[in-house]
């Protein structure tokens, strides 16, 4: 139920998502700075891809956010 929900009311922000992860191609190996990361859902996958990535925020709660996601 909740793919459907992300498919339907957060289509643009996937949409990005893929996006960016397509422009970034083979980022193996590449370190890169993510700059209002927020909940940090492109920072880990690109990690997962291999790439080193740091994600800052202004916003505790996105930082709070960000780590809850990364240790699932």
């Amino acid at each position: 139920m909740r793919a459907l929900i992300d498919k339907v009311f957060r289509k643009s922000m996937m949409e990005r998502f893929d996006l960016t992860l397509k422009e970034c191609g083979d980022a193996s190996g590449k370190k890169i700075l993510d700059i209002g990361c927020g909940p940090r859902r492109i920072v880990v996958e690109l990690a997962r891809r291999g790439t080193y990535v740091v994600g800052i925020d202004f916003s505790q709660k996105m930082i709070d956010l960000a780590d809850s996601l990364s240790k699932k």
